[in-house]
């Protein structure tokens, strides 16, 4: 192996790791009481989960969430995530419709991770986090 590959390498597992620990570390931020006190239910049973409605959002803090979480990609576009208030990335994803954009978010999409990496969130918080970012690309 020459140089020049064994520093490809060593830049490359290095990059990975430095990912993992900030995707660690955006999973145990602490999102404050709106987290804290949003209603938490049982995870669905079926395989495809029904997105959460308008009324199963209602006083949750899609705002305080998505800052909880949601910014550290979002508000830089990290990973070509789409940044809040770029209206032209976010247009053909409203056209899906809020409901395909909460599943995707619950699943995953992309590089991001199932619920964004936050596992404790709800799928009530993740459908209200969604209609925060939605209504802020409008």
């Amino acid at each position: 192996m020459n140089k020049q590959s064994s520093f490809t390498r060593m830049f490359s597992i290095l990059m990975v790791f430095a990912m993992a620990v900030f995707l660690q570390a955006c999973d145990k931020s602490d999102t404050g009481t709106a987290a804290k006190s949003a209603p938490q239910t049982a995870p669905a049973t079926s395989s495809a989960p029904a997105a959460a409605t308008s009324a199963d959002t209602a006083g949750i803090d899609g705002e305080a969430l998505y800052k909880g979480a949601c910014q550290a990609c979002h508000l830089a576009g990290v990973a070509n995530a789409p940044k809040l208030d770029d209206k032209a990335a976010w247009a053909p994803r409203i056209a899906m419709g809020v409901d395909a954009l909460t599943q995707s978010a619950i699943k995953g999409k992309n590089a991001m991770p199932p619920k964004g990496g936050r596992m404790d969130y709800s799928d009530e918080q993740i459908a209200a986090i969604v209609q925060y970012m939605v209504n802020q690309a409008q």
